[in-house]
C-alpha cells in the first residue's frame, strides 16, 4: 500500500524518461509480476519445440568447436540432462558457460557466425565481469556466459563458482548428441542449487539457487575493479 502511493505521488512529478524504469523497479520490490510473462516462460514446452531446441544447440555447439571455444553445457540444461535424461521441459533458456580468456577474443566472429546461421542476437554484454550473448533461434534463447577467473573462483556479475568447476572437462548425452560440460557435473549442481533432485517450477531465482553461489554487494564492487585492470 506504502509503495503504491509513492508511486502515485511521484507520477504527477517525474518525466517519462524516469517513470518508466522507476515503475519496473518499484513493481519488482513490491512483488508484483507479469502473470502472462511468467506464464509463458515457465510453460511446458512441446516435443516439437524440445526437437527445435535440441537442433540449436548442436549447431551452436558445432559453431564453437569450429572457433576452437572450449564450453560447458550449464545451468537448467545440464540439470535436466543429468536428473531427467532431457531437456526440463519448463525451462525457457539452454546454458553453455565459458572462461572469459577463451571467449573474448573471438566474440566478434562468434556474433558474426551466430547471425549468418540465422540466430538472432536479442542481448549482448561484452563487459568482462558480465560477459553474456542470449541467441535466439527455433523460438528457444541460448545464453551464453564468460566467467573471469579472480583469485580461487571464476566470476559472472552476481555469481561465481571455484575455479576448479572448469578446469578440465566431462561430456554429456543429450538427445542422442554428445557435448561438454564440467568435470564433475553434480558437484556444479549441488553448488548451484542445492537439492538439485527436486524439480522447482519458478522464475525466481533465489527459489532455487543456492546463497553460497551469489556474491555480495562488496565482491561486485571487487570484481569489477579487478576485471577493469585485467
Amino acid at each position: 500500500m506504502f509503495l503504491r502511493l509513492i508511486k502515485k505521488a511521484l507520477g504527477y512529478i517525474l518525466p517519462v524518461s524516469i517513470k518508466k524504469p522507476l515503475k519496473k523497479l518499484m513493481k519488482r520490490n513490491s512483488g508484483e509480476e507479469d502473470e502472462v510473462l511468467i506464464e509463458n516462460k515457465i510453460r511446458i514446452r512441446t516435443e516439437e519445440e524440445l526437437v527445435q531446441q535440441a537442433e540449436g544447440l548442436s549447431e551452436i555447439r558445432d559453431i564453437f568447436n569450429d572457433l576452437k571455444i572450449p564450453y560447458y553445457l550449464s545451468g537448467g540444461t545440464l540439470l535436466g540432462v543429468i536428473r531427467e535424461g532431457d531437456f526440463i521441459k519448463w525451462d525457457w533458456d539452454i546454458g553453455i558457460d565459458t572462461k572469459i580468456e577463451d571467449i573474448y577474443p573471438k566474440r566478434d566472429k562468434l556474433i558474426s557466425v551466430l547471425r549468418t546461421t540465422g540466430f538472432q542476437i536479442q542481448t549482448y554484454y561484452s563487459h568482462k565481469q558480465n560477459f553474456k550473448i542470449n541467441a535466439v533461434k527455433h523460438g528457444a534463447r541460448y545464453e551464453v556466459a564468460g566467467f573471469i577467473k579472480i583469485g580461487n573462483n571464476r566470476c559472472r556479475k552476481a555469481y561465481y563458482y571455484p575455479k576448479s568447476f572448469l578446469e578440465g572437462h566431462s561430456e554429456v548425452i543429450l538427445r542422442g548428441e554428445k557435448y561438454r560440460t564440467f568435470p564433475e557435473p553434480k558437484e556444479y549442481l549441488t553448488w548451484l542449487y542445492g537439492d538439485w533432485k527436486t524439480p522447482i517450477r519458478t522464475i525466481n531465482k533465489r527459489a532455487y539457487v543456492t546463497n553460497s553461489s551469489r556474491m555480495n554487494s562488496m565482491s561486485r564492487i571487487y570484481i569489477k575493479i579487478v576485471s577493469f585492470f585485467n
